[in-house]
């Protein structure tokens, strides 16, 4: 098994199953296989079966629903075309998950929606259930452009184009995050031209306007920081959590439990995540895997 790209393009998230929490992480091994890499409360890390092959160094999304028994990765592929793979539990024959290709004709020769990303873009994607019950999937990248654009699915293949937002820097970073307790309520993070971070907020009904939430970064001194904000705009000061590999691409998510626990994913060194989180006052950030099993780490 191929080992992981140094600097790896990281992806997250996480659901419930069975009461317990679950986590997926996704990262790139050096010669583009995507590698996944699970978390189940009860039963630990374990290493999933590779959903594909992507261009190297170009972002990952990831993101599901029904309790884990639907997944879909976004990866940029052959001529900068983002693709989506699927996981259905129907398909699942194996003690690995088994992801399956069941993209059209006509996706899979157009990437989601026809349109091309810039080589360079990272990606985000969010699912929730609309107030129809329907499943509803948003897809953020970046394009050739730099204009960062917002694509709409259904989770059955039928995608439509969203929001545009201004430009942004060359290969920013890019994040969302959606209240699950709000179906159209969630928020587009990424990084403007002169370097500062912009926030959108969408809420049903009204349109995308700026806003303020939590922020994980890499600054120049190679440390892991965060500003995190509790509500309206009272953002707390940043403050550094840990020393990071230069330049290495960071995820993170809202993990299951009472309070809420947060999860970060990052590489300290080649070949190996991270991953840190809060402790019971969910303020202070500690080691809480040192190192996530992946492909190829022995």
């Amino acid at each position: 098994m191929e080992a992981m790209l140094v600097r790896s393009p990281l992806a997250s998230y996480c659901f419930t199953s069975n009461a317990r929490a679950n986590v997926r992480v996704c990262y790139q091994g050096q010669r583009g296989r995507i590698g996944m890499s699970s978390y189940d409360e009860k039963s630990g890390w374990a290493i999933e079966a590779s959903p594909g092959s992507a261009l190297l160094n170009n972002g990952i999304a990831v993101t599901g629903w029904d309790y884990g028994d639907e997944e879909r990765v976004y990866f940029i592929g052959k001529g900068d075309k983002i693709f989506e793979v699927c996981y259905e539990q129907i398909f699942r024959n194996t003690v690995y998950t088994t992801y399956q290709y069941l993209i059209s004709s006509a996706a899979a020769a157009t990437g989601v929606i026809g349109r091309t990303a810039a080589h360079y873009s990272n990606l985000a994607a969010i699912s929730f259930e609309g107030n129809d019950e329907t499943r509803q999937i948003r897809v953020f990248f970046q394009a050739k452009d730099n204009i960062i654009h917002e694509v709409c699915g259904d989770g059955e293949g039928n995608w439509r184009e969203g929001q545009t937002f201004s430009a942004a820097t060359p290969a920013t970073c890019i994040a969302s995050s959606q209240d699950p307790d709000r179906a159209y309520y969630y928020r587009l993070f990424y990084q403007k031209p002169n370097t500062a971070f912009i926030e959108y907020v969408k809420e049903e009904d009204i349109e995308w306007q700026e806003d303020s939430h939590r922020v994980f970064t890499v600054n120049s001194h190679n440390r892991l920081c965060i500003t995190e904000c509790g509500s309206g705009d009272d953002w707390s000061n940043t403050r550094t959590i840990t020393r990071t590999m230069p330049s290495s691409p960071t995820t993170a998510v809202s993990a299951i439990g009472d309070p809420v626990p947060v999860r970060v994913y990052f590489q300290v060194q080649g070949s190996q995540i991270t991953e840190w989180g809060t402790d019971n006052d969910m303020v202070d950030y500690d080691v809480i895997t040192e190192s996530v099993p992946t492909q190829g780490s022995g």
